[in-house]
Parts: C-alpha cells; sequence; structure tokens
C-alpha cells in the first residue's frame, strides 16, 4: 500500500508541476457552479478556461463543500486559494462566468474590485438568463391566465404548469414499464406500419432545452397515445377501476396546451443549444443569438392571434418583456455594466462584442448586425 501511495502521489505532483508550467502567463476565465446535494451539503466548482491555438482547453481547478453555505466570500476564498495554487495571476484573469442568483451576483461584485485584474469582467451564464425568459411559458397556466411567477432563487422547484406536469408524469410512467413501452411501440407499428418506433424522452433539470425535446416527442406520438388512451379499458381489472395509464390520459385540449408551450420554447430550444457548445468558442456567437431571439419572439407574437389566443398572446407579450429587461431593447454596445432589478447585469456583456468583432467565423456579420439595428 505504501508503495502505491507514493506512486500515486508522485504522479500528481508531476501532473500538477506540468499543468501549472503550462498555465503559466495565459489569460483566462472560469466558470463557477454551485449546488446542494441530496445530503443538503453545499458545494462549489470552479473550471478553468483558455484558448490555445484557437482550441479551447477546460481545465477543473476544485470542487469544494462549503459547510456554511455558499455565500460571496465563501467562493472568492475559493477562488483566491486556487489562483495561488495553481500559480494563476490575476493580471490574466479575464472573466468569471456564474448564474444570476444572488450569492453569485455578490461574488461577482466583489472580485471586480481586485486592482490586480484590470481585465477581469463577470458575465452571467447567457443560457442560463435565456432558461429565466424560457421557464415562464410553463411556470403559469397559459390556460387559465394565472400569474406567471418565477423566483430566480428558487430555480430549482418545479413551477411546471399542471399540463406539464400531466406529460412529465406520462413520459415517466412509460420509462418504468417496459410493457407499457412495448404496447407503444406496437400502437405506432399498427398506425404506421412503416414508420421506426419513438420513445418518449425526459426532460433533465441540467439540459434546459430538454423540456421542449420532452412536450416536442409527445407531440410526435400523439395519434399512437391516442390509441392507447382509446383501448386502455380493456385493461382494466375491474370495471370502475381506472388503469395508471388512463388516469395519466392526455386530453385533447392537454395537447392543444402542449403545442402552444412548444412554440414559444423552440427559439429558446435552438438558442441554449447554439450557445452551450463544450468544445468550441461560442462568446462571439452571443450578439447573433440574441438579436436572432429577438426576431424570433416577435415572428412567434405576429403569428398568435390576439382574439381567438389571447392566453397565448399575453404569454408571449409577458415573455417579450421580459426579454427585454435583461438583453435590453437594442444591441447596444457599452464598455460599462449595466444594472437593473435587484442589481442584476443587463444586456449583452463587452467582451461578447470583441469577440464578435474578432472571431474569424462572425467578424463579417457585425456591419450586418449594425444594419439590423
Amino acid at each position: 500500500m505504501p508503495l502505491t501511495y507514493d506512486l500515486l502521489y508522485a504522479k500528481k505532483t508531476e501532473a500538477t508541476r506540468k499543468l501549472k508550467c503550462y498555465l503559466e502567463s495565459r489569460y483566462f476565465s472560469i466558470t463557477c457552479d454551485h449546488w446542494t446535494s441530496m445530503a443538503q451539503e453545499n458545494y462549489g466548482a470552479l473550471t478553468l478556461h483558455l484558448i490555445d491555438n484557437f482550441e479551447l482547453k477546460t481545465f477543473i481547478l476544485s470542487c469544494k463543500k462549503h459547510p456554511n453555505g455558499a455565500s460571496a466570500p465563501e467562493v472568492e476564498l475559493q477562488l483566491t486559494s486556487d489562483l495561488i495554487a495553481w500559480g494563476l495571476e490575476k493580471a490574466f484573469f479575464f472573466c468569471a462566468v456564474t448564474d444570476t442568483a444572488s450569492n453569485m451576483n455578490a461574488f461577482g461584485e466583489r472580485i471586480l474590485r481586485w486592482n490586480e485584474a484590470s481585465f477581469l469582467r463577470h458575465h452571467y451564464c447567457a443560457d442560463h438568463v435565456l432558461q429565466l425568459t424560457a421557464i415562464k411559458a410553463y411556470s403559469g397556466d397559459v390556460s387559465e391566465r394565472q400569474p406567471l411567477i418565477f423566483d430566480e432563487e428558487d430555480e430549482g422547484e418545479d413551477t411546471s404548469v399542471s399540463v406539464l406536469k400531466k406529460a412529465r408524469d406520462l413520459v415517466s410512467f412509460f420509462h418504468s414499464s417496459t410493457v407499457a413501452t412495448e404496447r407503444l411501440i406496437a400502437a405506432q407499428k399498427h398506425l404506421k406500419p412503416t414508420s421506426i418506433p419513438l420513445k418518449l424522452v425526459q426532460d433533465v433539470k441540467t439540459r434546459w432545452w430538454s423540456t421542449h425535446s420532452l412536450i416536442l416527442r409527445v407531440l410526435e406520438l400523439r395519434e399512437a397515445l391516442k390509441h392507447l388512451f382509446n383501448n386502455e379499458f380493456r385493461y382494466r381489472e375491474g370495471q370502475n377501476v381506472q388503469t395508471p395509464l388512463e388516469k395519466l390520459q392526455l386530453t385533447d385540449r392537454d395537447f392543444e396546451q402542449l403545442e402552444n408551450i412548444e412554440f414559444v420554447l423552440k427559439p429558446f430550444q435552438e438558442a441554449q443549444k447554439a450557445l452551450e457548445g463544450e468544445h468550441y468558442v461560442n462568446l462571439s456567437l452571443l450578439p447573433l443569438v440574441i438579436s436572432e431571439m429577438k426576431d424570433q419572439l416577435g415572428i412567434c407574437a405576429a403569428a398568435v392571434n390576439p382574439v381567438t389566443q389571447q392566453d397565448l398572446h399575453a404569454l408571449l407579450e409577458k415573455m417579450q418583456e421580459d426579454f427585454h429587461e435583461r438583453w435590453g431593447d437594442s444591441l447596444e454596445y457599452s464598455s460599462n455594466i449595466i444594472r437593473a432589478n435587484r442589481r442584476r447585469q443587463k444586456g449583452i456583456p463587452t467582451y461578447s462584442y470583441w469577440a464578435l468583432g474578432l472571431d474569424p467565423r462572425t467578424k463579417r456579420k457585425v456591419s450586418k448586425l449594425l444594419e439590423d439595428e
């Protein structure tokens, strides 16, 4: 055992030395993530990113348990310790990316006071900010005009409208029952013998656009699901005893509401997928994505009849209002951080415009973007 431990320690020491040499005098950014485990323990992770020969490189700096909660001073201390441990100079620190929670906002304001880090900016994760608008599509019932309430600090809570909860429960039922899944496949073959059978898709909290995928697949399998619902009474154990599937049955009105939610989520799904690449630089894409999102929300709103689709029209108005509150009414460059409600940052980050003009993939689109504005 001692020999094995010594060997592992020696390899760790050598790997650490090589990485520290590699990181020396390189400009870098970090992303910060924090979460509460199922055991109600708080953790924070810091990941370093840099560009080497036009390739994005990523390294985990640390993952630390925070017994007193991942407060702004705690995360700042973790970051400071990591910079010292890895020999990273604040003068080469370009950007820290976090979510919009109050502790991360306070963390960003704290590190912006570092005198040695003259280039440092604090950016919000763009995917996360888009999700805060997207979630309004299912944080209030579009059919009943309930208030669209969503607290950014309670983002882990399930605030979905009843129809989405029904769809999620239905998908979970099929994923937990091989018999039900086989019957769904059989229904598809019965209705379309030449088609390739599909399975329902579950959404994942950490993959935000997956809710759109769940809804879209339910809609794609609408006829097969209706076929099962219409014939489910044959499997009852008693005349008046509903089967589990009958209890989860979606009505025509449910499918209509899911269509409405899918309609408004589609532009967000496309934008979020474009911005979540792990192997390529995407900061330069942000102004283009936000410009396209603004246009798409306008197109969606124009396609809705305010007389016959009052609820959907009201929902889109709310989403447009929220989107403009977060990103601004126009793509206006500013070297200063603009803050709005609860001191949250507003607008497209400065470095996104710099990257837009420098990236060979996007710099030719700068003039067109300005013309569109």
